[in-house]
């Protein structure tokens, strides 16, 4: 490589490792084959050299920034590239890189793995496109262990992508290159959009005022299963705000090659509003095997029988009362016309029905113009009728009973049977309107 930031030198002895070829590079550092020398070990070395900052000096060994105002900027990235080797180390998980060492020389950072023997998933991809469910699932679960290990260490990767993942001859995978550093140092020299992952970034990583989260790798890690079913990556997440394109895993899979819950479960955790993604990978990982997303709301229990006996000299208004809390008793809470059931309007991904884990309020109520349930209307006007019927039944015998006189009877219609006559009327009245209808 003849540019300004070239690698290291084959056969160049540092800090006891000899370098034998460059594996890879990237917009934030280059990963050699080196061989520890003291025990013959094969190892990676990964060395910070962000690119655009900093470059190789003259002496083609040592590195610096290139400009004066540059140099704060390293220098900050140089620091969590340093936590992110710190963070490393402590993790122990056959499927998350194994850290040996870190250590600094020639004016930038250097960080030790294993080195895994296979291939990345991204170039598996290449060569076929796509993959069998078997084989996704049986790389997939070790995958997400290792990446539930480093979410309860309380830290996350920030760039799962195919070409992050390795695939060991064994068929086994492993997590590479966390993203801490590399996100950190763009955040601050460059814009964001030059540093993420098209396709596998969501579009909190877009902003620096993005919230991340366990969250943030799921759909990333969506990403990576939508590439592996369907041949091709998600659309960038801000594409996808307006007019999204994103075309659910569920309809541009094959047809028959895939079941139905791995695809809902890669839908869901591409959705773009965060919120109503699953949370968590305990809230994701069950979707795999078929549970739904948003999970099933928990039945309200039954409402009690509404007591047919009125007091005597119940009034009407508390009786109308009383059956409309009974009504919504037994009424369970609605979703909104597109099926969130948050208050939060976020952009709606997918078209599998989001669901906000974090504390919202659900809405009791539709908005303005939202369906009915069929007859519901109707059978609420009876219903009330009804009530009124009872009521007036009530209202009447009040009267008549609060005299204190005995009265006597008489052939002639009482003043209670005309009104129940009159009510029971309009009650037929409203039951063949209904039956036209």
């Amino acid at each position: 490589m003849d540019d300004a930031r070239h690698g290291l030198a084959r056969g160049l002895e540092i800090h006891g490792y000899r370098i034998e070829r460059v594996l890879g590079a990237g917009g934030f550092g280059i990963t050699y084959l080196a061989t520890e020398i003291a025990i013959s070990r094969p190892v990676a070395i990964k060395e910070y050299l962000p690119n655009g900052i900093a470059a190789r000096s003259r002496d083609d060994v040592s590195v610096a920034p290139l400009t004066q105002a540059d140099q704060e900027n390293f220098q900050w990235g140089l620091d969590r590239f340093r936590r992110e080797a710190q963070t490393l180390v402590a993790f122990h998980h056959t499927n998350v890189v194994s850290v040996f060492s870190y250590f600094e020389a020639n004016g930038t950072a250097y960080l030790v793995m294993a080195y895994e023997d296979g291939e990345s998933l991204s170039a598996i991809l290449d060569k076929r496109k796509t993959l069998p469910e078997a084989e996704i699932r049986g790389w997939l679960k070790p995958l997400l262990s290792g990446l539930a290990h480093v979410h309860k260490a309380g830290f996350l990767h920030r760039d799962i992508k195919p070409g992050n993942i390795y695939v060991r001859k064994d068929g086994s995978p492993v997590l590479l290159d966390f993203g801490a550093a590399r996100l950190a140092v763009g955040s601050r020299s460059q814009s964001l959009t030059s540093i993420v992952s098209a396709g596998y970034a969501p579009f909190e990583q877009y902003t620096t005022r993005g919230h991340q989260g366990p969250w943030t790798d799921i759909y990333a890690m969506g990403g990576v299963l939508y590439r592996a079913v369907t041949g091709q990556r998600p659309p960038d997440a801000p594409d996808r705000i307006r007019n999204d394109p994103y075309e659910p895993a569920a309809q541009k899979a094959a047809r028959g090659k895939y079941g139905p819950a791995l695809l809902a479960a890669i839908d869901a955790a591409l959705i773009v509003d965060e919120t109503a993604r699953p949370q968590s990978l305990e809230q994701w990982e069950p979707l795999f095997d078929g549970a739904p997303w948003p999970p099933a709301e928990p039945e309200a229990p039954p409402a009690a029988a509404p007591d047919a006996t009125l007091a005597v000299g119940a009034a009407p208004d508390a009786t109308l009362a009383a059956g409309a809390a009974q009504r919504r008793a037994a009424d369970p809470p609605t979703r909104w016309p597109d099926g969130t059931p948050s208050a939060r309007q976020g952009t709606r991904g997918p078209s599998v029905a989001p669901a906000s884990p974090r504390t919202e309020s659900v809405p009791t109520q539709p908005p303005a113009g939202a369906a009915r349930p069929p007859g519901s209307g109707k059978w609420f006007i009876v219903g009330a009728l009804s009530l009124l019927l009872l009521a007036g039944a009530g209202a009447v015998t009040f009267v008549l009973i609060s005299d204190g006189k005995p009265t006597k009877p008489e052939a002639r219609e009482t003043p209670l049977q005309e009104a129940e006559r009159k009510i029971r009327a309009l009650l037929a009245e409203a039951r063949a309107a209904i039956e036209k209808r």
